[in-house]
């Protein structure tokens, strides 16, 4: 239906008519201008949308609706959009649950006005909700994580994770970009769960931007200095590259690193690390399990195009990242401290480090 305007109104030529219109039933395909790929395809859509006027010419506008209601979670359906909102959903073999997706606000701008002034005005967001969720790690950002994860030996190579049912995932659209936060993963561990946290994000391009924080309960961690630390500090991860290829390094930002650099350098092996019996010995093995995450870590480029930290940093070509000087430092002092605890009894066994992928 379309809405007249009052002869009263006088003002410049509108170079579209205002519009409303009430759709029903609608397959809606979202496409992007490189490829005939729809990047969202979806069926049996109700929605309204209208133009209005903007302060260079109009905008299309979709009233707040819900495009996905409680349906059920496919392969194909990951892969089409939602992937770019959660990323370690993209190419999953082997999904299950249950999604809801709610749009809260579309402005996009018609009319004459250059790319990068319509990606400025554009404005999408809303929320998507996961429900009893499990998919499996056959994804490449999955295989990618998986083998900082088998530092935690047997207790850590499930071949699924499940996400959190207090996930309720916000995306905004900017620039080109989908950005979204409030992700949350997890991943049996010990009779309980580690959790990734992710947010960042994933271009129309698949180009990705996303950071993951790696948490443990705390009362899997013990009573040490270390277990004190890991249980406020996540270990953070930066990932770059694509969603066909991506690229995992050490994100030290916010200074945590720095921090752990300090406490290693304080004690080699804390007194409180002695104590016996079987969740205190377990719960130093998860705290010296993530050690070994970082280790792995440090291994890797510390961002893309860049070698991994050498042996001896004064004999490399390679200069070392300016904003993270005490990493050549921290890796050493963490496998100081790990070849100091070969000898003790392991809860969870250290895989052999010349078979390791990092």
């Amino acid at each position: 239906k379309t809405v007249e305007e009052p002869a009263a109104v006088k003002g410049p030529q509108r170079e579209f008519p205002r519009l409303v219109a009430e759709i029903t039933d609608a397959a809606v395909r979202v496409r992007d201008v490189s490829s005939n790929d729809p990047i969202v395809e979806l069926e049996n859509v109700d929605f309204t949308v209208r133009i209005e006027d903007a302060a260079e010419g109009s905008n299309v506008v979709v009233d707040p609706t819900t495009l996905l209601d409680d349906v059920v979670l496919t392969p194909e359906l990951c892969n089409q959009g939602l992937h770019l909102v959660a990323p370690t959903l993209s190419d999953v073999v082997n999904v299950t649950g249950r999604v809801s997706f709610h749009l809260d606000r579309l402005i996009v701008p018609v009319g004459e006005m250059s790319d990068a002034k319509r990606q400025e005005t554009m404005d999408i967001a809303g929320s998507v909700e996961f429900a009893d969720v499990k998919l499996g790690l056959q994804n490449n950002l999955m295989e990618a994580i998986a083998p900082l994860l088998q530092r935690f030996g047997d207790h850590a190579r499930p071949s699924a994770m499940t996400i959190s049912k207090s996930s309720a995932v916000q995306f905004h659209v900017a620039n080109g970009r989908v950005e979204h936060q409030g992700l949350v993963m997890q991943m049996p561990l010990a009779g309980s769960a580690l959790e990734i946290a992710s947010s960042g994000s994933v271009g129309m391009d698949e180009s990705v931007d996303v950071q993951l924080a790696i948490s443990i309960p705390d009362h899997l961690l013990g009573d040490s200095a270390l277990a004190k630390f890991f249980q406020v500090e996540s270990v953070q991860i930066q990932v770059n590259g694509t969603l066909n290829e991506p690229q995992i390094e050490l994100d030290s930002s916010g200074g945590w690193a720095d921090r752990l650099h300090v406490l290693l350098g304080q004690e080699d092996l804390p007194a409180s690390e002695a104590k016996t019996g079987e969740a205190a010995e377990s719960g130093g093995q998860i705290a010296e399990s993530i050690l070994g995450m970082v280790d792995g870590l440090l291994d890797r480029p510390r961002r893309t195009g860049q070698a991994p930290l050498a042996d001896n940093p004064q004999q490399t070509d390679q200069p070392a990242a300016e904003e993270q000087p005490a990493l050549p430092s921290l890796r050493d002092r963490i496998r100081s401290r790990r070849e100091a605890t070969q000898g003790r009894r392991r809860i969870l066994p250290r895989r052999n480090r010349a078979a390791q992928e990092l």
